[in-house]
């Protein structure tokens, strides 16, 4: 829907629009589902504070990143207390563990959304293939669901 929201026509517009609000109560329940809970985040708190620790530092004294991930001084030292953390946190380790594969088998299941329709007519000519593939179950006959 995003990917069409710039072309023009009211009436599509419009069926854009409405659309994205049938949907995105699904996407926030679905984002929400996710969300780790309060004893995973001390944990992932005190995982992050590790590998400062652990990491090397710049002229600053500031941990060292790459693509995204510290470098570590001491792999050694952080992978021996990294354990240490995860036996302490195991509780909170298992159930977010849980949590992630219940939300992928979420992903799988199919959801029954009613859609609103837009009549070919409405569809703006300047749309191009792939974004017309994109919105393909929105187009109907006569604008009805």
């Amino acid at each position: 829907m995003n990917n069409v929201a710039k072309l023009k026509g009211v009436k599509f517009a419009y069926a854009v629009i409405r659309n994205l609000n049938i949907l995105q109560p699904e996407i926030e329940a679905i984002q929400k589902s996710l969300e780790p809970q309060d004893d995973f985040n001390v944990y992932d708190k005190e995982r992050m504070e590790l590998a400062k620790k652990f990491s090397k530092k710049d002229e600053k004294g500031e941990p060292k990143t790459e693509n995204n991930q510290f470098v570590l001084e001491d792999a050694k030292g952080f992978e021996k207390e990294i354990e240490q953390l995860a036996k302490k946190h195991k509780p909170a380790l298992d159930a977010r563990e849980k949590q992630v594969k219940e939300y992928n088998e979420l992903l799988k299941e199919e959801t029954k959304v009613e859609l609103y329709k837009v009549k070919l007519a409405d569809v703006p000519t300047d749309i191009t293939t792939e974004q017309l593939a994109g919105i393909y179950d929105i187009i109907g006959e006569d604008g009805k669901i």
